[in-house]
């Protein structure tokens, strides 16, 4: 009998010991995380551009209006002149003073001190790994390589770079070759493999990076029967690559002038000091694409977010009037204000921006598709 329990008795101890090494066994499977490829819950990063946040999407509605997502990798276009340059440095500058580090490659060599000191960030150029807002000029593949590897290696870590323009970077030997060696397609193949590394680079890091890229025009000739027709299209320039890799792709085309008197060389006259370009997505999974809103440049200074703000708060009727130059503010929790003026006006946009910015928000006008009222 007494064997017969100790029998027992091991069995029990085996069971116990057992059904111990299986709970120890789903505790270390319970500790395996993924966490590190979790996607959601990606804090959104405004641009400080309102016209492209509203575009991005992405917003709280109540702080935020939109953004792009940390480690994105965003494609923008448009015909050369529009104010690509001018938009990338606009945004910038929002980072910077926001604290946050930048690195400009100025392929194209776009950016002047003159514009800088439009700008007022002259005093915050560097061109040392770490400077807070880093801006240098590579020219071919291996220099923009060179460059990023290290921005991407360093702690603490950048925030965004900008590539002005990747249709500008050369392949390394294109000064050493005659024009009859070098290979046609070389530096879209080039493109391709630029791409390809740095998107796996932006989604361990963190990084976001802007590529600037021009556009161009497809014709292409269809026949039936008899009669032909020209089909005529745009698209931005490079390796088919670029269609699929950037997380955001960005279109910007001109509009109207802004314009207003000035003193010139030939006495007093009417001149352009900006456009009122329009702006959308054309690939976007966070918001609506090809939905475009009107983004006023200002030529050397940048994007007036305070002109795109007045212009939604006229259309909501928040700002009313303008006969006469007489102007009303009507806020639902503050006296009515009165204002004489389009200066006027646009000093008490510039200055209340951030309350009335959300206030906009929080009443879904800064939203790029709204309900319609029935």
């Amino acid at each position: 009998m007494p064997k017969q329990e100790k029998g027992k008795k091991s069995k029990k101890t085996e069971k116990a010991k057992g059904n111990a090494k299986s709970e120890s066994k789903e505790e270390k499977e319970e500790v395996i995380s993924f966490q590190k490829y979790f996607a959601v819950g990606n804090p959104v990063q405004e641009t400080g551009v309102l016209s492209l946040d509203i575009v991005l999407g992405l917003g709280d509605g109540q702080t935020k209006v939109g953004g792009y997502e940390k480690g994105d990798l965003i494609e923008f276009s448009s015909e050369s002149g529009l104010g690509k340059s001018t938009t990338c440095l606009q945004i910038l500058k929002n980072k910077i003073l926001d604290n946050e580090k930048c690195a400009f490659l100025d392929i194209e060599r776009a950016v002047k001190e003159r514009t800088l000191q439009g700008f007022g960030i002259l005093d915050k150029v560097g061109y040392k790994l770490g400077d807070p807002f880093l801006l240098i000029a590579p020219s071919t593949f291996r220099e923009v390589e060179e460059v990023l590897d290290a921005i991407f290696k360093y702690e603490p870590r950048y925030d965004l770079v900008f590539i002005d323009s990747v249709r500008a970077v050369l392949a390394s030997d294109a000064t050493e070759k005659s024009v009859e060696d070098i290979q046609v397609g070389g530096t879209s193949q080039l493109a391709t493999a630029f791409l390809e590394k740095y998107k796996a680079w932006l989604r361990m890091t963190g990084i976001t990076m802007i590529l600037v890229n021009q556009m161009r025009t497809k014709m292409k000739t269809i026949q039936k029967g008899f009669k032909k027709t020209l089909l005529v299209s745009e698209d931005s320039a490079g390796p088919k690559a670029m269609t699929f890799y950037p997380d955001i792709r960005i279109r910007m085309q001109g509009g109207s002038p802004l314009s207003r008197e000035e003193l010139t060389v030939e006495g007093k006259r009417k001149v352009p000091y900006g456009n009122m370009a329009k702006v959308w997505t054309e690939k976007h999974r966070g918001n609506r694409p090809k939905i475009k809103v009107e983004m006023p440049i200002i030529y050397g200074k940048g994007i007036s977010s305070v002109l795109t703000l007045r212009n939604i708060l006229k259309l909501n009727r928040v700002i009313s009037g303008g006969s006469g130059g007489h102007f009303s503010v009507n806020l639902d929790d503050s006296d009515e204000v009165k204002l004489h003026g389009e200066k006027e006006l646009a000093h008490y946009v510039m200055k209340n921006y951030e309350q009335l910015k959300l206030y906009a928000l929080r009443r879904g006008m800064l939203e790029l598709t709204q309900a319609l009222e029935v």
